[in-house]
């Protein structure tokens, strides 16, 4: 995504960008006069040059945005305007650039109208941009946000929030099932950062004699910063469910849950680490099942 420029620009500045067939800033609200416009004190001007920008990273599948407002262009003209735009499933930026003509922003609204996502699983940006890629310049950025089912983005009221500013997403992550003999590993998606909640995992082992004992291990793709090991052993030819969570007990061991864990409360994991069992006398006969994670994500671009 591009740099982000400032939420306004000057009066003075956007009156000599602006082009001479375009009335001066201070006539606007007498051009608009009788419209019952509220208009804000500073408006963006487009010059005919200039384009609006949507920028979204998304992490839902079939999530479609509506922005939509009104611009004034010119004596008497109050325009609306809308147009969709397609988010994306996999965090990745979709960009779309729209030609408003001449004149000024009064108004836009950033809505999802077809999909369902929640807060924390859309973030999108609106700015002001001249020239076409890759050349384009920022020269505003009007909102920036998550947006979901049920909240919107406004300019002017919106403004501009970072995607980890707020609380994120809440999912359960149902990961992969491991090959007998082979450890739990569990990486976190491009694009995405998490706070482990919880995770839970099935362990069948063999008819070797050791006990078994598990421990969770978080680390960089490289390097190990946390591990978090069991309250409890798996003896041979047996079938226990394990359980890390923040702030768990250390001491439960109650159907169906026979060993617990826990978490640091305020690690977050970026792309590219990792979560991973490491099991003391595995063998190649045991067997983790699919582990089931309960995390907290924000996009991270």
């Amino acid at each position: 995504m591009s740099a982000a420029g400032p939420l306004f620009v000057p009066q003075r500045i956007r009156r000599a960008v602006s082009r001479p067939d375009l009335p001066a800033i201070s006539s606007v609200r007498a051009i608009s006069g009788g419209s019952g416009l509220a208009l804000p004190d500073t408006l963006p001007t487009f010059t005919g040059e200039d384009r609006l920008r949507v920028v979204s990273l998304g992490a839902v599948a079939g999530v479609i945005l509506t922005v939509s407002g009104r611009r004034i262009g010119g004596p008497g003209e109050i325009l609306p305007f809308s147009f969709a735009h397609s988010a994306s499933a996999d965090r990745t930026a979709t960009t779309t650039d729209l030609e408003l003509g001449s004149g000024w922003l009064v108004s836009l609204t950033v809505r999802v109208t077809a999909g369902t996502v929640a807060p924390g699983g859309c973030y999108v940006a609106v700015e002001i941009i001249r020239g076409t890629d890759p050349a384009a310049i920022v020269l505003d950025t009007l909102l920036a946000g998550y947006v979901s089912t049920r909240s919107a983005l406004a300019w002017p009221y919106s403004g501009l929030s970072a995607p980890d500013r707020w609380r994120g997403r809440l999912v359960v992550v149902t990961g992969t099932d491991p090959a007998a003999g082979v450890e739990i590993t569990e990486t976190v998606p491009t694009g995405a950062a998490w706070r482990l909640l919880s995770l839970g995992a099935t362990l069948v082992t063999g008819i070797a004699a050791p006990a078994r004992t598990p421990t969770l291990v978080l680390d960089d793709g490289a390097t190990s910063y946390y591990t978090g090991v069991s309250t409890q052993a798996s003896g041979a030819s047996t079938t226990k469910r394990y359980f890390w969570s923040v702030n768990g007990s250390e001491l439960i061991t109650i159907a169906p849950i026979d060993g617990t864990g826990r978490l640091p409360s305020e690690t977050v994991l970026l792309a590219g680490h990792r979560l991973r069992t490491l099991t003391d006398a595995f063998a190649a006969a045991d067997n983790w099942g699919a582990p089931t994670l309960y995390v907290e994500e924000w996009i991270a671009p």
